[in-house]
């Protein structure tokens, strides 16, 4: 019975000792992941690229099918980081649906 106890603890001694491991190797997980990830911030203005539809929809297309569409200039903007904003066409300068942000990125003309 005595040696049943001390198993115990010396399992939940090595319990402990590896969830401080786990949560160290998170914590250093996370900087160095942080560290590379870089904000995206667009604004009023800003030329970008729009998503084609099978990249919105999480959908497969054939092998040479376009992922971007545009450049468009984003006319107004909502909430800057999770938001939408609302694309205006460069040629006709028709105003396109509001999109959410994880569905475009800067055009570098």
């Amino acid at each position: 019975m005595v040696s049943r106890i001390a198993d115990l603890k010396l399992i939940e001694g090595k319990r402990e000792l590896a969830q401080k491991h786990l949560m160290r190797y998170t914590q250093k997980t996370q900087t160095t992941y942080n560290k590379k990830v870089k904000i995206r911030g667009f604004l009023q203005d800003d030329l970008v690229l729009l998503g084609s539809d099978h990249v919105m929809k999480g959908l497969h297309a054939t092998k040479f099918t376009p992922n971007w569409e545009g450049p468009y200039k984003i006319s107004e903007i909502k909430t800057k980081k999770n938001g939408y904003c609302k694309l205006e066409d460069l040629h006709n300068e028709r105003i396109l649906k509001p999109t959410n942000i994880n569905f475009i990125k800067k055009y570098y003309p």
